[in-house]
């Protein structure tokens, strides 16, 4: 009878380590999931930055008969929004950075439920083999 409220009473650990860590996984996968959203979108949005920056640099070498005034408002321009890009390049590495901290952070919860779950299961052999040896 104790044997089988041992092994019962190991079950149930078990069961919920077992839960723990189908969490763990799955929080592991959203978080993976997410990382790469933004490497995506940030892939994008410098692909797309890039081809507006070649299509105002091909138009300004064909206006090359603009005053200086208007050239000089257009690099004013030019650094404003380029300020603005980095800002916004700055920002997503930011949020790819925090997405690979999470999951960083999950790969390392659902190894220490591995860990545990493997000293789980050892001490309920031991406890076992105990209750065996106590029992006759």
């Amino acid at each position: 009878d104790r044997e089988l409220e041992a092994m019962a009473l190991v079950e149930k650990e078990r069961a919920a380590r077992m839960q723990a860590e189908a969490q763990a996984l799955a929080q592991l996968e959203k978080a993976e999931s997410e990382q790469a959203a933004l490497r995506a979108e940030t892939s994008a949005r410098l692909e797309e930055m890039e081809a507006k920056r070649a299509k105002e640099a091909a138009a300004r070498q064909h206006d090359t008969a603009q005053l200086e005034a208007q050239l000089t408002a257009e690099r004013e321009e030019r650094a404003r929004r380029e300020a603005e890009q980095a800002k916004e390049i700055a920002a997503l590495r930011a949020r790819e950075a925090e997405a690979e901290a999470r999951a960083a952070k999950q790969r390392a919860e659902v190894e220490r439920l591995a860990r545990e779950q493997a000293m789980t299961e050892e001490q309920a052999r031991e406890q076992a083999e105990r209750v065996r040896k106590l029992t006759g």
